[in-house]
Formats: structure tokens, sequence, C-alpha cells
């Protein structure tokens, strides 16, 4: 039975050819996927690529808008913070207010979404109302600290005290 052999063999071989000739089909479509029209978009000749494009164009704008948004809600915070602190100063001088002032800003400042161009100046600020709380606690060099660190901060950033940029 030797012919059984060699059918084996070649049913083998055209199983490989075969299944090899498949895989270069699929490469060649994945490959030119880019410029195949998408099936049920809104423009039928409008390519995978300038959907991306289109998807991306939506990303820059939301990122704009969270940008936005950060910049009010914490020129909010902020602005706010500032004249409740000249009140609390000016008046009792009351340091468990400002401490729970300080607290509430820090919290706000926490509950903020925000876009990746202001991580480092939120962590700034964060950081240093976390600083103003431990200085509030009992250790006056750490207020002074905070301080410093929030004129810095507004002085890089007028924006945050609701001034031009």
């Amino acid at each position: 039975m030797p012919w059984k052999d060699a059918n084996n063999k070649v049913v083998v071989l055209l199983l490989a050819v075969l299944v090899t000739f498949g895989l270069i089909l699929i490469i060649l479509a994945s490959l030119s996927n880019d410029s195949l029209p998408v099936v049920g978009s809104p423009d039928s000749s409008q390519t995978i690529q300038e959907m991306q494009a289109a998807t991306e164009a939506e990303k820059e704008v939301a990122t704009q808008d969270l940008a936005a948004n950060y910049q009010a809600k914490s020129t909010e915070i902020i602005s706010s913070y500032l004249q409740q602190r000249s009140a609390i100063l000016a008046n009792d001088q009351d340091e468990s207010k400002w401490l729970a002032l300080a607290t509430q800003t820090k919290n706000q400042l926490l509950d903020l979404k925000l876009p990746a161009k202001y991580q480092g100046l939120h962590l700034d600020l964060v950081i240093t109302f976390n600083i103003l709380e431990q200085g509030l606690q009992g250790d006056s060099d750490r207020v002074d600290e905070a301080n410093a660190r929030l004129d810095q901060i507004l002085t890089d950033n007028p924006w945050l005290k609701g001034e031009a940029k």
C-alpha cells in the first residue's frame, strides 16, 4: 500500500499550502485595511484613517474642554479660599477656622477631574494645602512654607486668582 503513503503526503502538502495561502491573504487584507471603506458609516467612502482622524479631533476637543473646566473650577476654589482666608485673618484669626478652610479647599481640589497638562500644578496645590494643614495643627514653620509655596504657585499661574493669564 505504498500509494496510501503517497496520498497522505500529498494531502498534508496541500493542507500546508492552503494554510500558508490563507495566512498570506489575512496579512494582505490587514495591511490594506486602512484604505478600505467602512461599511455602515454615514459616508461609506470614509476610510478607517479618516475615522481615526475624526476620533483624534474629538479627543482633542474633549481635552480642551477638560482643561477649560479645570481652569474655571480651580480658579473658583482658589479665589474663594483667598477671600475666606483674608476674612479669617483680618477678623478673628481663629486657626481652627483656617484649618477647616484649608481642609475644605484641599478636598475640593481632590474632587476635580484634571487634564494631563495640569497634573504638576494640581499636585503642587494639593501638597501645599496638606502642608498648610500640618502647620495649622501645630508646626508654624509649615504654615510659612505653605504660604510661600502658594504665593509662588499664584505668581506662576495668576489665572488661579481670577486674573488674566
